[in-house]
């Protein structure tokens, strides 16, 4: 089978290598279009990010590589933009000035912490813990609410080609212990947001990194979700997230 794979990530964020191993491992696994999406530059300190004075060198690498493996792999030129309330590389005009050949848009940042920073609901169970309790009071429904409204508010303002890991707020969420996605609250949520994602055109990825990396057990998102966007005919792309050049096509056989 020929695979695709358009999120990934390289040592210009927070991946362990440089572009042009992952590129070795994609035709290694017989994956005919491939495409980098490195974490975009924040305003706020973030380690995991590309620093903004290394965004030019990882878009020209990128073009360097297309040129070098023309006739070999499609190779595409992406980044994995983070929206939150004032990031100004969600808007188009602003992305739309680095020539990238499409977008993946995702929401890790709900809101702040008391101490100021941005809850990041998936860097450990301890963060995700204390951003429930601090910012929602432990309210599991308020806290995916707000997850919600705003990849709504992603939708809208980014318009992204790709949806990243739609259903990301259940990454922590061991043992339900703050929300079931069978509820129907939860399900109207996703229900509106997937009505968003069709009215736009965007496609939806079936992220298998949950999966392969024991965080979650089933895909981003649920096959429930993924039931909802075949009978509404959104397109959906399967992608590793990868980190690392081995993970290019991990869990795609099984998805």
């Amino acid at each position: 089978m020929s695979w695709t794979n358009f999120h990934s990530h390289t040592k210009y964020s927070d991946g362990s290598d440089i572009p042009e191993e992952y590129i070795k491992q994609a035709i290694s696994h017989g994956i005919v279009s491939y495409g980098f999406s490195c974490h975009a530059p924040v305003t706020f300190p973030c380690k995991w990010t590309i620093d903004p004075s290394g965004l030019s060198s990882y878009l020209h690498e990128i073009e360097l590589l297309k040129e070098k493996y023309y006739g070999t792999i499609q190779i595409y030129k992406s980044l994995e933009i983070d929206y939150f309330p004032g990031n100004p590389l969600t808007f188009p005009e602003n992305y739309g000035k680095l020539n990238l050949d499409y977008t993946v848009g995702s929401v890790h940042f709900v809101d702040n912490l008391k101490n100021g920073e941005a809850w990041n609901i998936d860097t450990s169970k301890r963060i995700f813990d204390e951003g429930m309790v601090e910012i929602f009071g432990g309210n599991g429904k308020k806290a995916v609410e707000r997850f919600y409204q705003l990849t709504k508010e992603m939708i809208a303002i980014m318009r992204p080609t790709i949806i990243g890991h739609l259903d990301k707020i259940k990454m922590f969420n061991i043992n339900n212990a703050y929300f079931t996605n069978d509820q129907d609250w939860y399900c109207d949520l996703v229900e509106d947001v997937l009505h968003d994602i069709k009215s736009l055109g965007s496609i939806v990825e079936v992220n298998t990194r949950g999966i392969y990396r024991s965080k979650t057990t089933d895909y981003y998102p649920s096959d429930a979700i993924l039931t909802r966007c075949k009978e509404l005919g959104i397109p959906v792309t399967i992608n590793s997230d990868c980190h690392r050049p081995e993970e290019v096509a991990e869990g795609f056989a099984s998805a």
